[in-house]
């Protein structure tokens, strides 16, 4: 049965795959977290007591996908995140999302300062008043 998915050597542990398919883009990161605190992080609560043992099955592989974004960061972002989905009734917190948020401030500091009020489109914006003063 080993041949049939790799060709020989250990099996890869699923941190190693993890680590294979995980987005490098900061953009791409942002939308998995997204999609990991917004909809299956919160699935407990569409059916209340089967979504607390759904959060024991998701909180490992969440940490696992945590880990892989997060590890040379933050190590300790997969450990929070595991905690967050296996505790009671906090689902509510956006552990993914924030510790991307923590990991990529330089990031949101580059956009921002692409959108700052000299930025070309405020210009553009400035000059549009300007005119529909004049008129």
């Amino acid at each position: 049965g080993r041949q049939l998915v790799y060709s020989g050597g250990p099996r890869p542990s699923p941190i190693a795959i993890a680590n294979a398919f995980s987005p490098k883009s900061p953009l791409y990161q942002l939308f998995l977290c997204l999609v990991m605190d917004l909809i299956l992080g919160n699935a407990s609560y569409l059916v209340p007591l089967l979504g607390e043992g759904f959060d024991v099955i998701w909180a490992p592989m969440q940490a696992v996908m945590m880990g892989a974004m997060f590890d040379k960061q933050m190590p300790s972002a997969k450990w929070i995140g595991l905690a967050e989905e296996l505790l009671p009734m906090t689902d509510i917190l956006p552990s993914a999302t924030l510790s991307w948020l923590r990991c990529n401030s330089t990031y949101l500091q580059d956009a921002v300062t692409t959108l700052k009020p000299n930025s070309r489109i405020s210009e553009v914006k400035e000059e549009k008043r300007e005119e529909r003063k004049q008129r």
